[in-house]
């Protein structure tokens, strides 16, 4: 169940949609190299992620860089920091690949230290 609903719903809007076959399978030739060369750099390492408490260390960490976004989405591109922060987390969570783990809190951690300049952007375009 997500949030509390059995199936996922979805906006008219998009339920409308329509793709040609074409355009998919255009797409899906553009992308799977790409992720099928990204996919072997990805894999279980440094195997720290084991443990339970890190799956706790994980979301702790991916919310704190979610908490930055809307701070540093003032200063153009500089929110993409966090949401790297997050694909990193997420990926290493779900290959349980602790380099990428480790890259990921770094990145937190960056985002983390740019939360002045997010504040000071914010301040400066409210005043």
């Amino acid at each position: 169940k997500l949030m509390g609903n059995s199936k996922i719903w979805i906006p008219n809007f998009l339920k409308e949609k329509k793709i040609s076959a074409e355009k998919v399978q255009k797409s899906v030739n553009i992308i799977e190299p790409k992720l099928k060369k990204f996919n072997d750099y990805i894999k279980p390492r440094f195997n720290i992620l084991g443990d339970e408490s890190f799956n706790y260390a994980v979301q702790i960490l991916i919310i704190l860089c979610a908490a930055t976004i809307p701070l540093l989405g003032f200063i153009p591109f500089l929110a993409t920091i966090p949401s790297a922060g997050v694909c990193c987390l997420a990926i290493s969570h779900f290959r349980k690949d602790g380099i990428l783990f480790i890259i990921g809190a770094i990145i937190t951690l960056i985002s983390i230290s740019a939360i002045p300049w997010g504040v000071t952007a914010v301040a400066k375009f409210f005043s």
